[in-house]
C-alpha cells in the first residue's frame, strides 16, 4: 500500500525496520468480519423465547448498548422471534430461574471492565442461571480475568459462566514482533507506553493507549521533529501545537483526522459516541 510505504519512509532511518514490522503484524477487522461472528454467536439463542441482556446503567453509552442495538437490529433478520430484555440487576423480577443473561461487548482486552461489571453482580433469589460473555473478540488475559472474577464472586455462587461458541482469540501482542530495545525506541518517540499492546483495530473503532498504540494508528510519524513536539505537547499541555506534527494517515478513510488523543482515539469514531 502507497501509504503505508509513504508514512514508514517518512520514519528516521532507524525506525524504519521497526515500524514496518508494526505496520506488517497489525490485524485489522472490517464491519463485515465483525458482524458475521456477532450474527453466528446471535443464532445460537434463535429458539429462546426470552434473552436478558445485562448492561449496568452507566454503560448504556459504550459499546455494551450498542451490541445490544445490533442485535435488536438483526433479530428479523436472522429469524429471532423472542424477546431481547435489558436489565441492569440480576434481581430484576422479569428474571426467572434458569434465564440466561447475556453481557454484551464489541472486544476484551485487559478484562478489567468486565471484570468489574461481574464483581458487582448479585443474585439475591440464588437462582440458577447461565450468565453468557457474549463477546466475539477478546485476549487470553480477558478471558483468565473474568473466569478468575466470576469464581470469586460468592453471588453468583449458583451461577454457570459460558462463552459465546465463535471466538477470535487475540493472542499476539507488540512483544511477540519487537525486543523490549525496539519497543522503548517507539515509547521514546511517542512518550506513552506500548509494551503488551495489541495490534489491532476495528472499522467501528480504534482502541486506547491501554489497549493498542493509536498515535502510530493516527499517522503521525516517527521522526526526531515529531518526537520533539509530542514530548511538549503530553509534557507541557500544549496541545495547539498538534497541528504542526507530520501526519501521514495510511487506515482508510482517516484522512485529514489529527488525532492525539489516546484516551479516546478520535481516528475512527465509535458508533455510540
Amino acid at each position: 500500500d502507497y501509504k503505508i510505504e509513504k508514512f514508514i519512509d517518512n520514519c528516521d532511518l532507524h525506525i524504519k525496520p521497526i515500524m514496518k514490522k508494526v505496520i506488517l503484524n497489525t490485524k485489522y477487522i472490517s464491519f463485515e468480519i465483525f458482524m458475521t461472528y456477532l450474527i453466528s454467536n446471535f443464532k445460537k439463542f434463535i429458539n429462546d423465547k426470552k434473552i436478558f441482556i445485562y448492561i449496568p446503567e452507566d454503560f448504556f453509552n459504550k459499546s455494551n448498548y450498542w451490541i445490544y442495538k445490533l442485535m435488536d437490529y438483526y433479530k428479523d433478520r436472522i429469524g429471532f422471534k423472542g424477546q431481547l430484555i435489558i436489565i441492569s440487576t440480576l434481581n430484576d423480577e422479569r428474571v426467572n430461574n434458569n434465564s440466561k443473561i447475556l453481557i454484551t461487548d464489541d472486544c476484551i482486552y485487559s478484562g478489567e471492565q468486565m471484570r468489574l461489571i461481574i464483581e458487582c453482580m448479585t443474585n439475591t433469589r440464588k437462582f440458577n442461571l447461565d450468565i453468557y460473555i457474549f463477546v466475539s473478540f477478546i485476549t487470553y488475559t480477558g478471558y483468565d480475568k473474568i473466569i478468575n472474577e466470576f469464581k470469586s464472586n460468592s453471588n453468583l455462587n449458583t451461577c454457570q459462566l459460558k462463552f459465546v461458541e465463535k471466538i477470535y482469540y487475540v493472542i499476539e501482542t507488540i512483544n511477540n514482533y519487537l525486543s523490549i530495545d525496539e519497543i522503548k525506541f517507539l515509547e521514546d518517540y511517542y512518550s506513552i507506553p506500548m509494551n503488551h499492546r495489541y495490534l489491532l483495530y476495528f472499522d467501528h473503532k480504534m482502541p486506547d493507549y491501554y489497549s493498542t498504540i493509536p498515535l502510530i494508528y493516527s499517522g503521525i510519524v516517527a521522526s526526531f521533529n515529531n518526537k520533539i513536539l509530542l514530548n511538549l505537547i503530553r509534557k507541557q499541555k500544549r496541545k495547539e501545537m498538534k497541528n504542526e506534527l507530520n501526519y501521514i494517515q495510511f487506515i482508510k478513510h482517516t484522512d485529514n483526522i489529527k488525532n492525539i488523543d489516546v484516551l479516546e482515539p478520535m481516528i475512527i469514531k465509535p458508533p455510540y459516541k
